[in-house]
């Protein structure tokens, strides 16, 4: 169990999305591109991307809103 900090909290949120990639069969493409997300103060914690679905086991900051981030992970 890990805690991060922050300028004025001390969080853990861990999030476990699950989704359906618009175009299948890109496996490594994907991978890649999940593995380092830019323009986002996230950490990966875990990937795991099938023919069919993406699992991620991410830590938002409680400053970003979840939404955006995975408007942004999607897009």
């Amino acid at each position: 169990m890990r805690f991060r900090k922050s300028a004025h909290a001390i969080y853990k949120t861990e999030y476990h999305p699950v989704w359906i990639p618009r175009y299948r069969g890109v496996k490594e493409y994907t991978a890649k591109t999940l593995a380092h997300i830019p323009d986002l103060d996230i950490e990966v914690i875990k990937l795991s991307v099938q023919i069919d679905h993406v699992h991620m086991v991410i830590v938002i900051p409680p400053r970003i809103a979840v939404a955006d981030v995975v408007q942004n992970i999607k897009s």
